[in-house]
């Protein structure tokens, strides 16, 4: 967080206020944020949530900001001193509800497609845009959660599903997106507000690292938001591809027969999760009431 808080003291366009959402027991946190509160022209605030996950201390900053737009950053990020010019300047824009910017990771940058950040027709979510590099702003449906800004009257009115909260919440920023687009705002994309990712160690609770989990949490996100906001067209050929084909972080069946000679426990084990959390994420999309013209087109 050091390092996230003293790039802020030298944005070549200053915040207006910054908050610093955490819990009681980040003493440490709490800390580094009264040691930088003199080095900032702005005030620093530090705020706090009782409950675990990514999504309450996004909500936290929401209801307590006094801006019009309000931009996020994880603590183990290291904005450029342009970041935060790059993504306000593209507000003038009025049609325009969220910006993101390149998130810059030592020692692993995946190389982006050109369809990164976009729904296929199929309702495949392409992942690495925060690796892609661009000429201008680009337009596209889901941007990276912890390098971004949005019109606060804007994200005041979206819904954060209580079903995306869980783990690290995997794509309820594209869940947000999505619900933008269907109000008819614009997210755009812009490689010119970029940050440094640290990468800094995560709470056993939400680590990267136990492939089981995740597979399981993103077999169920993606499953939800697909059929929450897809077409009903769209939902067909989105299942058929998501339980025959699927990804590498959530097996498909036919992902997971390519894989097999890797190992075959561990492969099916991969494979059991992520149909269980697809199960899952069909089950909590038939418990939500339904909210007819909710629709993703392309």
């Amino acid at each position: 967080m050091e390092r996230c808080l003293a790039a802020l003291t030298v944005q070549t366009r200053p915040p207006d206020e910054v908050l610093v959402i955490g819990r009681a027991e980040d003493s440490a946190a709490r800390a580094v944020v009264t040691q930088h509160g003199a080095l900032l022209t702005c005030p620093l605030l530090w705020l706090e949530v009782v409950t675990a996950g990514h999504v309450p201390p996004i909500r936290r900053g929401i209801e307590r900001t006094s801006s019009a737009i309000v931009s996020f950053l994880d603590d183990d990020t290291e904005p450029d001193p342009e970041w935060l010019e790059a993504l306000l300047r593209l507000f003038d824009d009025q049609t325009i509800a969220c910006v993101g910017g390149r998130v810059v990771t030592p020692g692993r940058e995946p190389i982006p497609t050109a369809h990164a950040g976009r729904l296929r027709w199929y309702g495949k979510y392409v992942g690495n845009l925060g690796c892609l590099e661009t000429v201008v702003p680009v337009d596209v449906d889901g941007l990276p959660e912890g390098n971004c800004a949005w019109r606060v009257d804007v994200l005041r009115r979206l819904e954060f599903s209580p079903v995306l909260s869980l783990d690290d919440s995997l794509h309820y920023g594209l869940d947000l997106c999505l619900q933008a687009k269907q109000i008819g705002y614009r997210v755009v994309y812009t490689s010119e507000a970029r940050v440094r990712h640290h990468l800094a160690p995560r709470d056993g609770a939400v680590s990267r690292a136990d492939a089981v989990t995740r597979s399981f949490i993103l077999g169920r996100n993606l499953t939800y938001v697909g059929l929450k906001r897809y077409s009903i067209g769209q939902r067909i050929a989105f299942l058929f591809w998501w339980f025959a084909v699927g990804e590498r972080q959530s097996y498909g069946a036919l992902k997971a027969i390519w894989d097999l000679p890797q190992g075959r426990a561990k492969v099916l084990r991969l494979l059991k999760s992520a149909f269980t959390g697809r199960l899952a994420g069909i089950q909590a999309w038939v418990a939500q009431p339904k909210n007819v013209g909710s629709s993703v087109r392309r």
